[in-house]
């Protein structure tokens, strides 16, 4: 096995790992919400799919969902992804450039702060793509790659970041309903406390 199928499989077996919990979890969140009758909106549906030699898959995460977008191309892997859970502030953007063999290992790259309002939409998807885009040349230029290669590992970036920015439209607009059912339903509990409370 080369250096870098080592890095996908460790990399792949972890990610394996940290999702076996997920079913459990999961478990336990639907039993709390039938138990309070917790009126939760549908999950999105899931995808994996492959775009212009990317995989950009849309599934649960946690208590949310997560937006992957990955390319492996000669020694080179990049790994970006958009987490949503509704407890927190805003959305979590993340990006890991690799070189197998190579030093560079994994960069924090590219990410965006919690903006108000809370997990704001993509008003520009292109001009997003190309601000991405741009620090992953930085990351590949620190992994050793040329200007030539850089590209390469790149081929396809624009459309298969598209699909992923209307895959994180679906999770931001669940995740918000998602806080508003737990919003309304809180609501409607101190109403109740209230109208049985003694006077």
């Amino acid at each position: 096995m080369d250096p870098l199928q080592t890095f996908v499989a460790g990399f792949l077996s972890a990610a394996t790992r940290l999702r076996t919990l997920g079913p459990a979890v999961a478990l336990l969140g639907l039993c709390g919400a039938v138990a309070i009758a917790q009126p939760f909106p549908p999950s999105p549906e899931d995808h994996h799919r492959a775009v212009a030699g990317w995989l950009v898959v849309h599934e649960p995460d946690e208590d949310g969902r997560i937006v992957r977008l990955s390319r492996v191309h000669d020694d080179y892997l990049i790994d970006y992804y958009s987490a949503f859970w509704h407890g927190n502030n805003g959305y979590i953007r993340r990006v890991a450039t690799a070189r197998a063999g190579a030093g560079c290992g994994s960069f924090p790259g590219w990410e965006d702060e919690p903006v108000e309002p809370r997990f704001a939409p993509i008003l520009d998807v292109a001009a997003m793509a190309r601000r991405l885009r741009a620090a992953l040349v930085l990351d590949l230029a620190a992994c050793g790659a040329t200007p030539a290669q850089a590209e390469a590992v790149l081929a396809g970036f624009e459309p298969a970041f598209a699909q992923a920015a209307a895959y994180e439209e679906e999770a931001r607009r669940w995740t918000l309903a998602v806080g508003e059912s737990i919003s309304n339903y809180g609501r409607v509990e101190d109403e109740g406390a209230n109208a049985t409370a003694p006077q």
